[in-house]
């Protein structure tokens, strides 16, 4: 989240100029989650996705609208946000402040880059640097493996198998979804907050920074079926290249696959067919 990160760099620049005596800053919560857009949530202005609990964190904080990523790729700005603008080659790092201030530095889950979702069902660190932290969890999860209602969007597969799922380092990752029966506990989300919790309880005592590093809304999209379920397909609107809002996903579908016919096929279907085809369908 973009007014965290600005926050963290004024930490960083308050310890640097304070002895061990001096602290004023005794625990930090820093909170990411993987290629989630500022324009999604409630408190920069959306009005459909809820964000509840973003929003009234934000209520309670100081949000910056002109804060920007270093890159438009995941490694390049977790590098700059742990090591600032340039990396350079000394080992320096953000954990690593705190630690040299004798501060508890933890991390759970994705700070520095991983891959989604290679790292996540092996369980392995990725780029994160060790002396970073003084202990590092990660936060394991079937991903497209998970058992459930499997979909891979754009070839229109839909399935319960389990053999055959597009994941890691295959072409197609990035449009699978999974929906299944379950809490969510078995999610690596859930599995890092959880940890969190715990790891603020138990160090509550002294200062701490403790970095909690979410992998989703990053694909692919597993979660138990209510969540799904708040949200049908049929009831999203969706916009053309233009910002016009053209009708819901069924709409929106359909006048891609007419004007198909249309420009790569020559071939034009009239109301009555159109209508035979939706019954036919729906």
């Amino acid at each position: 989240m973009r007014f965290i990160f600005f926050l963290l760099f004024k930490i960083t620049l308050l310890l640097g100029s304070l002895s061990a005596n001096e602290k004023k800053i005794k625990n930090v919560l820093f909170l990411i989650s993987d290629d989630l857009k500022a324009s999604v949530l409630g408190c920069y202005g959306n009005k459909i996705c809820k964000t509840v609990n973003i929003d009234r964190l934000a209520e309670e904080s100081l949000v910056f609208d002109r804060a920007y990523c270093q890159g438009t790729w995941c490694s390049p700005s977790r590098t700059s946000f742990m090591h600032s603008l340039y990396k350079g080659s000394a080992d320096l790092n953000l954990g690593k402040l705190f630690r040299d201030n004798s501060y508890y530095s933890a991390r759970v889950g994705k700070i520095y880059h991983m891959r989604v979702p290679g790292d996540i069902i092996d369980g392995t660190d990725g780029l994160d640097i060790a002396s970073t932290w003084t202990e590092k969890f990660n936060s394991k999860g079937l991903e497209a493996h998970t058992p459930g209602d499997y979909a891979c969007l754009n070839l229109n597969v839909f399935t319960k198998e389990l053999k055959g799922r597009q994941s890691t380092r295959m072409p197609h990752r990035m449009f699978v979804t999974v929906s299944y029966q379950g809490d969510g506990s078995d999610q690596p989300d859930h599995k890092t907050a959880t940890k969190i919790v715990e790891l603020m309880r138990e160090h509550k005592d002294k200062p701490f920074f403790l970095a909690a590093g979410f992998v989703r809304p990053h694909y692919p999209m597993v979660q138990p079926k209510k969540y799904f379920d708040q949200n049908r397909i049929n009831y999203i609107s969706f916009d053309d290249d233009r910002g016009k809002i053209i009708g819901d996903y069924q709409e929106y579908q359909e006048s891609l696959w007419l004007n198909e016919l249309r420009l790569k096929h020559k071939v034009v279907l009239n109301k009555k067919a159109v209508k035979r085809l939706r019954k036919k369908y729906n």
